[in-house]
């Protein structure tokens, strides 16, 4: 069953599009993948299901114990939650496909923010959308962001072999939407790859500078 926040989210700033933003586009011409048309992004984006505060689901898979300890007097029942304002939960629904526009996973997920003053990367989870099964971590250490993928994945791994994916050092540091200085992938599996590529992704609709900047032109 899904938390209860998820009833309670507010909008993001920004309204879902599915064109290939900005940052995604010089990400793969930095692969040598200079006509846009060439470009295939193995992400389709759903919904943007909306974000809440820390203190609203602080059981979340992978939260920090500090995090716990700091809003649990923020928690429904002993405070109002929206008043704690370090770090934020984002959701988001999105597939990936495989390099013939297949549809192989149906994913929802969170990812928290963090904070730089508590030196946080992100933390949160990826799960199917329709069965609720946990494929994914991210685990937040230190000021980086590390996500490991369930090796039940290693078939759906198979047929994600073809597809080019840009590197962290292709995103560029002007260039990378990410709210955290790192991203890292335990495994070195292509899908923790594509859910990284997610959450970038997510992140152009959450902050002004990274959707007009990274994101779209309007």
């Amino acid at each position: 069953m899904w938390p209860s926040c998820i009833n309670q989210l507010n909008p993001f700033p920004y309204e879902l599009k599915r064109e290939t933003p900005k940052f995604l586009k010089m990400a793969f011409h930095a692969t040598e993948i200079v006509d846009d048309a060439a470009i295939f992004i193995p992400v389709r984006p759903i919904k943007l299901l909306g974000k809440c505060s820390t203190a609203r689901y602080l059981d979340c898979p992978n939260i920090p114990d500090g995090h716990v300890d700091l809003a649990y007097d923020y928690q429904e029942g002993r405070g109002n939650p929206d008043n704690y304002h370090i770090g934020q939960y984002y959701w988001f629904d999105f597939d990936i496909l495989d390099s013939n526009m297949n549809t192989l996973l149906e994913l929802r997920m969170v990812f928290n923010e963090g904070d730089g003053d508590c030196n946080d990367g992100l933390w949160g989870a990826v799960w199917e959308r329709n069965t609720e099964s946990k494929i994914a971590d991210i685990l937040s250490k230190s000021d980086t962001a590390i996500i490991t993928a369930q090796p039940t994945l290693l078939t759906v791994e198979d047929q994600l072999q073809d597809i080019i994916i840009p590197s962290n050092s292709d995103f560029g540091e002007d260039n990378d939407p990410l709210v955290c200085p790192d991203i890292e992938f335990s495994n070195n599996l292509k899908i923790e790859e594509i859910i990284g590529m997610a959450i970038r992704w997510c992140c152009v609709f959450a902050y002004d500078w990274n959707y007009s900047e990274k994101g779209y032109d309007s």
